[in-house]
């Protein structure tokens, strides 16, 4: 494809998907129009659909004696990666971990240098294993000590290891790529591979370079095993327990579908935003929606436009995205600008829409604002407590919705009780419920119609409908949101490097 084709597709899908948004948004289009690439086979990269691993992975299960090196922080993906290999496939696993990159220049001299085993056990005991691969590590450990896995590590510490090779029993593969999630899926790396079968020179010769290497390394098995062992401490249920509640609140699981840094050149997002983003991509993958009700000024526009990317990115990773996935329906001027802001920083096509259209149906633009609405396969809805009035238009505009995933944002989720617990159930979807919360409200929702004036619920049914709400609600105070700036308030600051929090509130009666 030419550059003046290239330039038209930019030119028509800017026109047609971002139209709204600055020219941070229109670079991310275009850096995503780029074809003119070599052979993915030859020069494995993360761009677009293009994944290193998918020529990587595929070509060490196949292989019978395969040697990867790599820098050890990539420990973690190596044992998801070898714990689901089929037994006895491959036959011997060889892995020869390196170093990591270390500043040109020093900033401080030990007497005593640490050896490799010892920077590995440090990083490792500090950052932990995942939750979720301990099984797997304890299927590595077995694999270690039946040497069907042999680890070696180079103790030269004047030439540190910090190559990146797999090889192959058909190719040879070399780059930057690290065996990881981020080189193997994320970051833009440089990799060539080598065919034994079109380029048998080139692949020898890497070949003889990673076993050159390897024959430099000591055995790591034991040491390895001692320190998996040790990462896989036994601990009561209670604090496992405990600590699998903190990793989900804190959010740290979710960094990787967090887009920062990408877009624009806003600041980081505070610690508070991204655990929130973190709960609320846990509620919408095990509800399908989510209400966000943190208190006013937490900053939940510029947190709910990285929520929708996350959200956005999830949907085009199942193959199951259509044209017009993400609209905010939301009040107009300063607020729609500041979502459209904020949507720019991200990378995030999003259709704004105003909530007066939505309450003229004799207007022009209805139709078609009420199309974009029904079609819509992410719905998000600002100041949601607008819209708990049944009666009113817009409310009924978006009962009628097709969307696979609902955000809803509001600072006050509750304002009449019982009534706006339904609506809201409504609004995000009664799908979402569970079959006994499903009857409890369709009951509700019975007597509410025979009797709206004398509507009486019981102490268990308000109970139990908080209950429910409270598994698709994010719900931050005040004083929440302060206690967690105190505990890191150099990360809470605005564009001009101000602190931020709520200020003490001292009421008085006058």
């Amino acid at each position: 494809m030419g550059k003046e084709d290239n330039k038209k597709r930019i030119e028509s899908f800017t026109a047609t998907q971002l139209g709204i948004f600055d020219e941070e948004v229109i670079r991310y289009a275009e850096i995503n129009q780029l074809t003119d690439w070599p052979d993915h086979s030859r020069f494995p990269l993360n761009f677009d659909s293009r994944k290193v691993e998918s020529i990587i992975l595929d070509e060490l299960k196949q292989s019978h004696n395969p040697l990867i090196i790599t820098g050890f922080t990539s420990l973690d993906y190596l044992i998801d990666f070898v714990a689901d290999l089929p037994d006895n496939t491959p036959e011997t696993i060889s892995i020869l971990l390196g170093s990591e990159p270390t500043p040109a220049r020093r900033s401080h001299y030990r007497l005593e240098k640490k050896t490799l085993p010892q920077e590995v056990a440090d990083y490792w005991l500090e950052a932990g294993i995942a939750l979720y691969l301990c099984h797997k590590v304890m299927i590595f450990i077995e694999m270690l000590k039946e040497r069907r896995v042999m680890a070696r590590f180079i103790s030269d510490q004047k030439h540190k290891l910090h190559a990146k090779i797999y090889l192959g029993d058909h190719s040879a593969s070399l780059g930057s790529s690290n065996f990881s999630y981020t080189g193997f899926r994320k970051q833009f790396e440089a990799n060539a591979r080598f065919d034994s079968s079109k380029e048998p020179k080139r692949y020898r010769e890497v070949k003889q370079i990673a076993e050159n290497y390897w024959s430099l390394g000591e055995d790591y098995n034991e040491q390895l095993i001692d320190l998996l062992n040790q990462l896989l401490k036994l601990v009561s249920w209670e604090e496992a327990l405990a600590r699998a509640c903190g990793e989900l609140l804190e959010g740290e699981w979710a960094q990787q579908y967090i887009k920062t840094g990408n877009f624009g050149y806003g600041n980081e997002l505070w610690p508070s935003q991204k655990a929130g983003i973190a709960q609320a991509l846990w509620m919408v993958e095990n509800v399908g929606s989510v209400l966000v009700a943190d208190a006013t000024g937490s900053g939940k526009t510029r947190m709910g436009a990285y929520l929708l990317r996350a959200i956005m990115d999830r949907i085009w990773s199942t193959g199951r995205a259509r044209k017009d996935i993400t609209v905010m329906v939301c009040p107009p001027n300063i607020v729609r600008d500041s979502w459209e802001k904020e949507a720019g920083e991200c990378g995030l096509p999003l259709e704004t829409l105003s909530h007066g259209i939505l309450s003229r149906q004799t207007s022009d633009k209805f139709t078609h604002t009420l199309n974009l609405v029904r079609r819509a396969q992410s719905l998000a809805v600002d100041e949601a407590h607008n819209f708990l009035n049944l009666q009113s238009a817009r409310t009924r505009s978006l009962l009628g919705n097709m969307a696979d995933v609902m955000v809803m944002f509001t600072a006050t989720p509750i304002n009449k009780g019982v009534g706006d617990l339904l609506r809201i159930v409504d609004l995000l979807g009664a799908d979402n419920l569970e079959d006994s919360s499903l009857k409890l409200f369709e009951q509700l929702e019975r007597r509410s119609r025979k009797n709206k004036k004398q509507f009486v619920t019981t102490k268990e049914e308000r109970l139990a409908m908080q209950r429910e709400v409270q598994r698709f609600t994010l719900r931050r105070t005040k004083s929440m949101l302060n206690r967690m700036v105190k505990e890191q308030p150099l990360l809470y600051r605005d564009e001009r490097g101000l602190a931020c929090r709520y200020p003490k509130h001292t009421p008085r009666i006058y």
